[in-house]
C-alpha cells in the first residue's frame, strides 16, 4: 500500500509546527510558556496539546479492531484539510488538554517529536491493516487509521497557524 502522501503530509506538518514554534519563542519578549491571552494557550501548551493528540491517536490505532474497508484516498485528503482549517474553532478534548508539564519550547518540541515518530513507525509498520475504523470523530464522522493519521497532520498544521497568530500579535 502506497502510503507516501501520508508520510509527506506528516512531515510537512511536523515541519511547520517546528518552525512555527521556534519562530515564535524566538521572537517573542514573553515567555513561550506564557500566553498574552489569559483565555488561549502558550506556545509551549499548544505543541504540548499536539503531542498529547499524537498519544492518543496511537492509542486507538493500536486498538482497533480489524474490519474490511476500502481506502479512500480523497477522504484522507478532505479530513487533513478540515482538520488544518482554523475557519472552525473546536474545543479539546479534556484528556488533550494542555498540563503545563514543559518550561519551554524545545522541551515541548522533544515530546512531540516522540510522539509523532510512534505515529510514523507504527504507521508505516501497520499500514495495510489501518483501513478498519478507529473512531467515530465528532467533526469527521467514522475515521480509519489512515484518515487518523491525515487528520493528525492537519491538526500540527492546524496548531503551527495558531503559533504564528500569536507571534504575529
Amino acid at each position: 500500500m502506497d502510503i507516501s502522501r501520508i508520510l509527506a503530509f506528516l512531515e510537512s506538518s511536523a515541519r511547520e509546527l517546528k518552525d512555527a514554534a521556534r519562530a515564535a519563542s524566538n521572537h517573542s519578549a514573553r515567555p513561550a510558556n506564557h500566553s498574552g491571552d489569559p483565555a488561549g494557550w502558550s506556545v509551549v501548551q499548544c505543541v504540548e496539546h499536539v503531542g498529547l493528540v499524537e498519544e492518543r491517536f496511537l492509542a486507538r490505532m493500536q486498538e482497533a479492531a480489524p474490519s474490511p474497508r476500502p481506502r479512500n484516498e480523497e477522504n484522507e485528503i478532505r479530513v487533513r484539510e478540515m482538520a488544518a482549517s482554523r475557519d472552525v474553532r473546536v474545543a479539546a478534548p479534556a484528556p488533550t488538554l494542555p498540563v503545563d508539564r514543559f518550561q519551554n519550547v524545545d522541551d515541548a518540541l522533544v515530546y512531540f517529536e516522540t510522539a509523532r515518530a510512534a505515529n510514523v513507525q507504527y504507521l508505516m509498520q501497520h499500514a495495510d491493516e489501518l483501513l478498519s475504523p478507529v473512531l467515530d470523530h465528532p467533526r469527521f464522522g467514522s475515521v480509519n487509521g489512515l484518515e487518523l493519521m491525515c487528520i493528525a497532520a492537519g491538526h500540527a498544521s492546524r496548531h503551527a497557524v495558531q503559533i504564528r497568530e500569536m507571534d504575529a500579535n
